[in-house]
C-alpha cells in the first residue's frame, strides 16, 4: 500500500469530522463564558479536544476490529488498509497531544484531558458491553468539551448549560448507533443495552432522552440566560427532534437507521450555532 493510501487510512481512522466539532464545542464554550473572548487559550483547548477525539476513535476501532469487520467493515482496520499497531500508535500520540495541549491551559483542563481518557479506555474496555453504561461514558466525553472552554477562560459556569444539553443528545445518539451495531456486537459477544434488550427498547430509551433534552432546551430561554436568536434556532432543533421521536417509533432497523443517527449529529451543530446566536 502507497503511503499516501496510509495517510488516508490514518485519516479515515480518527475521522476528522468528529474532532472539528468537539473543537467547535470548545470554541463555543469559550464564547460563551467570556466576553471579549481569550481566544488563544479557547485554541489550546480546542486542539485539545481534536487530539482527543482522535485518540478514541482510534482506540475504539483498534479494540473494536472484530465487531466491525461485521459492522463496519469498509473502515481502515478490518479492511486491512492500517494495522492494529498503527491504531495504537496513533491513539497513544493523540493522548499525550491532548494533554499537553491542555497543560496550556491550566490543571483544570488536564484533569478533563485526562478524564477523557480514562472514560475512553474504559469504554473501549470494559463498559462498552455494561448497558448504558458506556453510552454515558461516550456522552460524558463527548459533551465536556464545552467545560474546557470555560477553563480556557478561567470562567466555566455559564459553559455548564451547552454541556448539560450536549450530553443528551450524545446520549441519545450513542443508543441509536448501538442498534445500527447489533449484529456486530452480537458476534463479538458485547452486550449492549441494545443487544440485551432489543432495538424497540433501545428506541424507547433514546426517545425517553430526546423528550427530556426538547423541555431542558427552553429553559435557558425561559430563565433569559439566552435570548431570541437562541430560540430561533431551537425552533429548528425541537421539528428535528420531533422528526427524530416519530422516526425511531417506525424505524425498523437496517441502512434507515443511519438517517436518525445522522439527523443527531446536525442537531449538534445546530446546538453549536444556538448556542452562539443565544448570547450575542
Amino acid at each position: 500500500m502507497s503511503s499516501a493510501s496510509r495517510v488516508t487510512a490514518l485519516i479515515e481512522l480518527l475521522r476528522p469530522v468528529n474532532g472539528f466539532l468537539a473543537a467547535a464545542a470548545v470554541l463555543v464554550g469559550a464564547f460563551v463564558s467570556r466576553s471579549p473572548t481569550f481566544w488563544w487559550p479557547a485554541f489550546a483547548g480546542a486542539a485539545s479536544a481534536f487530539a482527543a477525539a482522535g485518540a478514541a476513535n482510534a482506540l475504539n476501532d483498534r479494540l473494536d476490529s472484530v465487531s466491525d469487520g461485521i459492522n463496519h467493515p469498509g473502515r481502515p482496520i478490518p479492511s486491512g488498509r492500517l494495522s492494529q499497531a498503527a491504531a495504537t500508535t496513533a491513539a497513544c500520540v493523540g493522548g499525550l497531544a491532548s494533554v499537553g495541549l491542555a497543560a496550556v491551559i491550566g490543571p483544570r483542563a488536564v484533569a478533563l484531558a485526562l478524564i477523557w481518557l480514562v472514560l475512553t479506555a474504559l469504554y473501549s474496555r470494559v463498559l462498552k458491553g455494561v448497558p448504558l453504561a458506556g453510552n454515558i461514558a461516550v456522552a460524558l466525553v463527548a459533551s465536556t468539551p464545552f467545560l474546557m472552554g470555560g477553563f480556557s477562560q478561567g470562567k466555566y459556569l455559564l459553559a455548564v448549560i451547552p454541556c448539560a444539553l450536549a450530553f443528551f443528545v450524545h446520549l441519545a445518539r450513542e443508543i441509536v448507533k448501538d442498534v445500527e451495531d447489533i449484529a456486530g456486537d452480537e458476534a463479538a459477544g458485547v452486550r449492549t443495552f441494545a443487544v440485551r434488550r432489543g432495538a424497540s427498547a433501545a428506541f424507547a430509551v433514546a426517545r425517553g432522552v430526546l423528550v427530556v433534552l426538547i423541555g431542558l432546551a427552553a429553559l435557558p430561554f425561559a430563565f433569559r440566560v439566552y435570548g431570541w436568536g437562541y430560540a430561533s434556532v431551537l425552533v429548528v432543533i425541537d421539528a428535528v427532534l420531533v422528526w427524530l421521536l416519530v422516526s425511531m417509533e417506525t424505524n425498523s432497523g437496517g441502512r434507515g437507521l443511519r438517517r436518525p443517527s445522522n439527523a443527531l449529529k446536525a442537531v449538534m451543530a445546530l446546538g453549536l450555532l444556538a448556542f452562539i446566536v443565544g448570547v450575542l
